[in-house]
C-alpha cells in the first residue's frame, strides 16, 4: 500500500521559546525532514491554498521514508484546523518557555518591526532607550487592563483547547529551559517521542537575539515595511530568504542593541498573571518549577 503525503508530527507552540535553534537541531537529523522554511504558516495565512501546492512548495523532495515534520509556534491558535487538515494521529510538540521572559521577548522581536499600532504608539512616547519605561506601559494597557485580545504565553488556554481534539498521548512538551541546560537529553527525548532510536546531534546555537530593537520610529516603519515583504513572499521560499538576507543586512543601520531588563513592578504583574498557567505546566509535568520559572 502506497503512502500518502501526510505530516508526522507538528511543533505547534510557543513562539520565542527556542524554535528556530530546535529547527536547526532537528535538520540535522537525517532520519527528519522538515519543510523548506520554517514557519510555512499555511494554516495561520494560506489556508485555501491547495494541500497538493502546499506539499510542492515546502517539501518538494518528499520521502515517505522519512519522519516529515513541521515547526509552526503560531499554530498553537489553530488546534481545530490542525485536525481538519493534518489529520488527528498526528503527533504534536509543544515548547514552553518561563512566560514572563518570553513576553519580555515579543515584546522587544515587535519593537524590531512587528506589532500594531500601539508599538507605534510607544515610539511617539519614549526613545529606544527607555525600554523598560516602555514595556511597563504596554504591559499595563494590554494585560493588566485587560485589552489584550491574544496572550500568546496563556499556555493552559492553548493547550486546553487542542486537548478537544487530541489525547495528551500525542503531544510532547520541552522547556526551553531543559533545552539550553540539556540539549542533547532533550534532543533524545523527542527522538524516542518521533518513534526514532536516540542519536547523538550537534550543539545547539541560538539563533535568534532578543537584544535588537528599533532605533527610532523612522526605523521602526523600514523594519515594519520589509517584515511585510518577507511575510508576502512565504510561498516562494527562494526569494523569501533573499529578502530575509536583505533584512538582515538592512537591521545593521536600524537596530540598536538594549539588554536592559524590566522593571520589577512589571516583572511582579507579569508573575501574577501568569500564575494559573504556571500551575497548569506544572500540573501536566507533574513537575515543581518554581525554581525554573
Amino acid at each position: 500500500m502506497v503512502r500518502m503525503k501526510q505530516l508526522d508530527f507538528l511543533l505547534v507552540g510557543f513562539c520565542k521559546s527556542g524554535t528556530s535553534s530546535f529547527d536547526v537541531v532537528l535538520r540535522q537529523d537525517k532520519r527528519i525532514m522538515l519543510s523548506e522554511i520554517k514557519e510555512t504558516q499555511y494554516i495561520s495565512n494560506h489556508g485555501n491554498m491547495d494541500i497538493d501546492r502546499f506539499w510542492n512548495i515546502y517539501y518538494p523532495n518528499y520521502k515517505k521514508n522519512k519522519c516529515i515534520g513541521g515547526i509552526e509556534p503560531t499554530y498553537c491558535f489553530h488546534a481545530k484546523k490542525i485536525k481538519e487538515t493534518f489529520g488527528g494521529n498526528i503527533k504534536l510538540i509543544f515548547m514552553m518557555r518561563n512566560p514572563v521572559k518570553a513576553n519580555y521577548s515579543q515584546f522587544k522581536m515587535r519593537l524590531r518591526g512587528q506589532g500594531n499600532s500601539e508599538i507605534d504608539k510607544l515610539y511617539r512616547k519614549y526613545s529606544a532607550d527607555n525600554l523598560p519605561e516602555m514595556y511597563e506601559h504596554y504591559v499595563n494597557a494590554l494585560i493588566k487592563d485587560k485589552r489584550n485580545l491574544r496572550d500568546d504565553f496563556q499556555y493552559d488556554k492553548w493547550i486546553k483547547e487542542y486537548l478537544k481534539y487530541f489525547r495528551l498521548e500525542q503531544m510532547h512538551f520541552i522547556l526551553f529551559e531543559d533545552f539550553i541546560a540539556e540539549p542533547q537529553r532533550v534532543i533524545n527525548e523527542t527522538q524516542e517521542f518521533l518513534g526514532l532510536t536516540p542519536r547523538r546531534i550537534g550543539g545547539v546555537k541560538k539563533e535568534n537575539s532578543d537584544s535588537g530593537i528599533s532605533k527610532n520610529m523612522i526605523c521602526r516603519l523600514i523594519n515594519k515595511r520589509i517584515s511585510l515583504w518577507v511575510n508576502k513572499w512565504n510561498n516562494y521560499p527562494r526569494i523569501r530568504n533573499k529578502l530575509i538576507n536583505l533584512r538582515n543586512k538592512i537591521y545593521q543601520y536600524t537596530l540598536v542593541v538594549n539588554n536592559k531588563s524590566m522593571n520589577r513592578k512589571t516583572e511582579e504583574i507579569l508573575k501574577d498573571h501568569y500564575s494559573h498557567t504556571i500551575m497548569y505546566i506544572e500540573k501536566i509535568l507533574h513537575r515543581d518549577l518554581s525554581n525554573l520559572w
